[in-house]
């Protein structure tokens, strides 16, 4: 024991009396960045630009030259028409409308009525629009709650006060549904 008192006294003795440790000499460097090549990220981001640009100048070149050429062509664009419900109006056999777009420079005659969905020699056209009939109102369920009743009708849920269409709901009642608007009123029952 007496060997290690006497080794720690050696030790707390040289600390004291002794020159300072060489490490406090040290000077430090700042670290420098990598070399960074800042000219040819310039240069990649003027060629990104410069590609963007030409891209964006071609498109509307093509877009411009492409209606242009239809429209003072003479060219008359035929669409066809089709509706996803079949026409009342056609047999399954027969084909569907067309319809002839016009250019804007084209005068249309007024006096003219040709029937609707025909193409006349005389590059003009009157197409009556086909306005499909909405689906005819099912009523599907009744939850009946006699504080807020609701239905669905067509996959729609609704309340008292609720417009479907044309119509606004009226009334809910435990096996119908009463629907009206300014000319008709409507009863709908579970399992129409």
């Amino acid at each position: 024991m007496s060997l290690i008192n006497d080794a720690l006294k050696k030790a707390k003795a040289a600390q004291q009396t002794g020159p300072a440790p060489a490490a406090a000499n040290l000077q430090f460097r700042p670290v420098e960045p990598a070399a960074e090549d800042k000219g040819r990220d310039k240069l990649y981001l003027a060629f990104g630009v410069s590609v963007f640009a030409a891209l964006t100048f071609v498109l509307v070149w093509w877009l411009a030259h492409s209606e242009e050429s239809d429209l003072a062509g003479g060219k008359n664009l035929i669409v066809s028409a089709r509706t996803a419900h079949p026409s009342p109006q056609l047999a399954p056999s027969e084909p569907a409308p067309s319809v002839a777009v016009l250019p804007p420079s084209v005068p249309v005659p007024t006096t003219a009525t040709p029937t609707p969905g025909a193409i006349q020699s005389t590059n003009t056209v009157a197409v009556e629009p086909v306005i499909p009939k909405p689906p005819p109102l099912k009523l599907q369920a009744i939850f009946y709650n006699p504080k807020r009743p609701s239905a669905m009708i067509n996959g729609k849920s609704l309340v008292a006060g609720d417009k479907i269409g044309e119509f606004r709901v009226l009334g809910i009642d435990q096996n119908s549904l009463t629907l009206g608007n300014s000319a008709v009123t409507n009863v709908l029952s579970l399992g129409d």
